[in-house]
């Protein structure tokens, strides 16, 4: 089956040209069986030098894949739908947009069309994401198997709800840009206290790292992380101190509260 199924990308940017990378490692896409529409012209330049068939239109792309990748942001949707309504009848359809429901997809795509729902982030790029993949859906059991193993290419996939997607969202799909932000925060107080920019970073980024590491191997709970760090009367205890004093864990909390509720928006 996975040999014969052909892939349409509608956009190839970052993601869609993560998914088509982790898929090209598994041996799983391929200039042979996969087809291509992008707006920009760099994107559609290199991928055909590649190999790949770029596709002039959508209905040219439609009538050549099994599998629709709907790779595009949410806000650029409704011109897609323009084009591909009723052209998706009997296929799949994998999409990565935030916000766009399977009801909605149903709607613009039609009942016949069988969807995927997933939510990828960034670290995707190096084989390092986390993928929520909405189980909701009437998609094949053979078609499910064949997701799943073209998503883990990237990273760990955990099936969720819609309403848990929306969740990974707002969790994983914005993390990174928080967690990046911490990074640039920390090595700016270690600028601020006489570090040389450049290594700043590279120890903010390895400390970050290896404390990830750490919890997911050792099993440990952040907080036994934490106070095994936070020595009495100690120098980390009272960088804890000036954390709370500035609501460091509330502003996190809300920061995912609010991309979450952006996402529940984006498809109204």
């Amino acid at each position: 089956m996975e040999k014969n199924m052909r892939f349409g990308f509608i956009g190839c940017g970052n993601m869609g040209g993560a998914i088509l990378k982790g898929g090209e490692g598994l041996g799983l896409l391929s200039p042979e069986n996969v087809c291509i529409y992008d707006i920009s012209k760099e994107v559609t330049d290199r991928l055909r030098a590649d190999g790949y068939k770029i596709c002039t239109d959508l209905r040219e792309l439609c009538s050549e894949s099994d599998i629709i990748v709907l790779a595009v942001k949410p806000q650029y949707f409704p011109d897609v739908r323009k084009e591909i309504e009723g052209l998706t009848h009997g296929k799949c359809a994998l999409s990565i947009m935030a916000g766009i429901y399977i009801k909605d997809l149903k709607e613009a795509l039609g009942e016949e069309t069988r969807i995927f729902r997933t939510m990828p982030n960034t670290p995707a790029l190096v084989n390092r994401g986390v993928f929520a993949v909405c189980v909701e859906n009437d998609a094949s059991p053979e078609e499910k198997e064949l997701i799943s193993k073209l998503l883990s290419s990237m990273g760990k996939v955990y099936e969720a709800t819609e309403e848990m997607t929306d969740v990974f969202c707002g969790f994983s799909g914005s993390g990174p840009a928080y967690v990046a932000m911490f990074v640039e925060a920390l090595a700016d107080g270690a600028v601020l206290e006489g570090m040389p920019r450049a290594l700043a970073y590279k120890v903010a980024l390895e400390t970050v790292e290896g404390s990830a590491r750490l919890m997911l191997e050792k099993n440990m709970h952040p907080g036994a992380l934490k106070d095994m760090v936070s020595s009495p009367k100690g120098t980390t205890i009272e960088g804890v101190k000036a954390l709370e004093k500035g609501a460091f864990r509330h502003s996190v909390m809300e920061s995912v509260i609010a991309s979450v509720e952006k996402t529940r928006k984006l498809g109204k």
